[in-house]
């Protein structure tokens, strides 16, 4: 929530540099001229007796050699860090160290103070007070040494994020500043900005967005990003009925724009908004298109006065659709004529074609079929037999469903072709047409296919997956690599928490694990006192399972493996894992609220009652319709 509040409210500000910073000597990279020996480390006449034990680098600052404020445990044992001061006396000594009052000081953490030269400005990080997460930098004023300190004012974003964000220290015109963050790879930078010399006016930008398909969709995620911090200006959802969408963002500034929407990959884009010139709506027209199997992003901006006033958002009753008509073949368009001899051809190419397909050679025949479709128009049962081609090879399915539509109504067609198009438009996030095609291919196809192809399961996928993809998470990609499945503990070392990933021993699969040549891959904890693994146990009726084993007092494991009957399913279940802390588990689930293939889920630890809570899936876009597994905290 202070999140929220504090985004709807964010400042303008202009990065002048960047700079790695080590967390245990962050005043390297700071002004010598404006630390000046009054921000350094507490020494020991400072430190009470807990801060010696816990032995941190806290830090201390003073204005002139009247007042020191610095961040201490206290002598009392307490888990968090509170400011305090000392003053001088008049015989020339300083006084005990004295806490600050409540109006600062939380029961979360408070350090990094920064008095001004002045001695009325305070700047401080705190965990406490309205911070987005980690620690937030907040500033106090006063009138002079006597007059007690302001309410604690929150920087804002995106000064301040949800990571750590510490010691903020102005320079003396109040032009620029300088603080350290960790939001970058949870690693410390030193951020040196310029300030905004007067209170930036947000602009509302009234948008539309709709794709430019045959079947338009008026349903996308609009993030945008501050081209100068590259911080998250605001995530928008548009109405998936009109493609309204509504925006509030600081004038007179740069923005890159990312568009997620079904059926599209993620389109780039950016704009500038000009300073704000009278308290009229902007605004904005985006459409996303597939021209020669390109996917492109179009972005008009309405953002004077005048243009904004020629435009209007007002919904009209849509268009009926075209009826295609079956007789056409795919795709429609004016193909060369063939000669006798290219026409012969053909014909051989398609058989060859047709050969591979019965093989399952799908790679090979996929690519004769696009070769032949330049120069003549396929016949349905070609065009079905292109599109399974296109399923079984290629990510992207738009052209597989365009394929599999065009033949959709003839007679001859099997019936798996609405199987195909329900699995293809799944896949491709259009969960509800395919909900459309499962339900058609439910009423047509055996009992032992609706069976065997778990329709209804792929039909609860499809539901689980509007749900999550209509809530999604945001996330932030470090970046992406290649890994082998069969030697994936290869890729999974180093984790910050000790744990390690193993291979399974033979002495601890099941008799059904060696039958079906299952070796999972176990998480062993750091204390090396705990594994998790998964096993198809002694009866494999519910899939593959989760499993714990302890190490007892003699140094032995427990004789039998424990079921962790609260997160499994009547499907497998994999991959396990801990967090660092220890109390959140980790794993893959082709059941409980899955949306496709393995989703990843999260179990927390409940002391009462001394079990692992019911699985939440960590939701889009980390999970998606094919096979996410193995999270691990680093």
């Amino acid at each position: 929530m202070n999140g929220i509040n504090l985004m709807n409210d964010q400042i303008n500000i202009e990065i002048v540099k960047k700079t790695p910073s080590q967390s245990d000597n962050i005043l390297s990279n700071y002004n010598p001229d404006l630390i000046n020996e009054r921000v350094r480390l507490k020494t020991d006449f400072f430190k009470s007796s807990i801060d010696k034990k816990k032995e941190e680098k806290l830090l201390m600052c003073n204005n002139t050699s009247q007042e020191y404020y610095h961040a201490s445990y206290g002598e009392k044992e307490q888990k968090h860090t509170d400011l305090f001061k000392n003053v001088k006396l008049p015989s020339g000594t300083l006084g005990t160290s004295e806490i600050l009052g409540p109006e600062i000081n939380t029961a979360y953490d408070e350090n990094y103070p920064y008095l001004t030269k002045d001695g009325n400005t305070l700047y401080f990080s705190s965990k406490g007070h309205n911070s987005m997460g980690g620690y937030d930098i907040f500033k106090c004023t006063r009138k002079d040494s006597l007059s007690p300190w302001s309410r604690p004012q929150n920087m804002g974003y995106p000064i301040n994020s949800t990571y750590d964000d510490i010691l903020y220290i102005p320079d003396e015109s109040d032009q620029t500043a300088s603080y350290c963050s960790n939001r970058r790879n949870n690693s410390y930078e030193y951020i040196q900005i310029k300030l905004p010399q007067h209170t930036s006016a947000n602009s509302i930008i009234k948008g539309n967005f709709s794709t430019l398909d045959s079947v338009p969709s008026k349903q996308a995620y609009i993030t945008v990003f501050n081209s100068n911090t590259g911080e998250i200006a605001g995530v928008y959802k548009t109405n998936p009925s009109s493609g309204h969408y509504l925006m509030v963002l600081v004038s007179g500034t740069k923005y890159d724009i990312s568009v997620e929407a079904e059926g599209y990959s993620e389109q780039l884009s950016s704009f500038e908004i000009p300073d704000k010139k009278g308290d009229f709506e902007l605004k904005q027209i985006i459409r996303l298109q597939t021209i020669a199997q390109q996917k492109t992003i179009k972005i008009n901006n309405y953002f004077t006065e005048s243009e904004a006033a020629k435009i209007s958002f007002d919904i009209t009753p849509p268009k009926p659709l075209a009826v295609v008509k079956t007789e056409e073949k795919f795709p429609i368009q004016k193909k060369p004529k063939r000669n006798a001899e290219e026409a012969a051809k053909d014909k051989e190419d398609l058989a060859l074609a047709e050969n591979l397909y019965n093989l399952a050679v799908y790679q090979e025949a996929a690519l004769i079929y696009q070769t032949l479709e330049l120069y003549i128009d396929l016949e349905p049962l070609d065009a079905y037999r292109y599109g399974v081609c296109l399923y079984n090879t290629k990510k992207d399915k738009t052209n597989c469903i365009k394929a599999l539509e065009f033949c959709l109504s003839e007679k001859t067609i099997p019936i798996e072709v609405l199987y195909y198009l329900a699995k293809a438009n799944q896949v491709s996030y259009r969960f509800s047409t395919a909900i459309n095609y499962y339900t058609k291919y439910k009423a047509v196809c055996s009992p032992e296919d609706l069976k065997s192809l778990k329709i209804e399961q792929e039909i609860n996928y499809c539901y689980n997956g509007i749900k999550l993809v209509n809530s999604p998470v945001i996330l932030e990609i470090y970046g992406k690599k290649h890994v082998d499945q069969n030697a994936i503990q290869n890729s999974l070392t180093q984790l910050e928490s000790g744990g390690k990933v193993l291979v399974i021993t033979d002495d601890m699969r099941s008799s059904i694990d060696k039958k079906k040549d299952f070796k999972s891959l176990l998480y062993l904890t750091p204390d090396k006192n705990t594994v998790f693994y998964s096993s198809y146990g002694e009866n494999d009726a519910n899939g593959k399972d989760i499993y714990q084993l302890k190490k007892m007092a003699n140094g032995k494991w427990t004789p039998v493996p424990l079921n962790i009957s609260s997160i499994n399913s009547t499907s497998d279940e994999e991959y396990p894992s801990l967090s660092k802390d220890g109390k959140t588990l980790y794993f893959s689930s082709k059941g409980n609220e899955n949306m496709g293939g393995y989703d990843i889920f999260k179990s927390e630890w409940n002391d009462a009652s001394q079990s692992w809570s019911a699985p939440v899936n960590l939701g889009s876009p980390i999970n998606s319709p094919y096979d996410d597994i193995y999270f691990l905290e680093y």
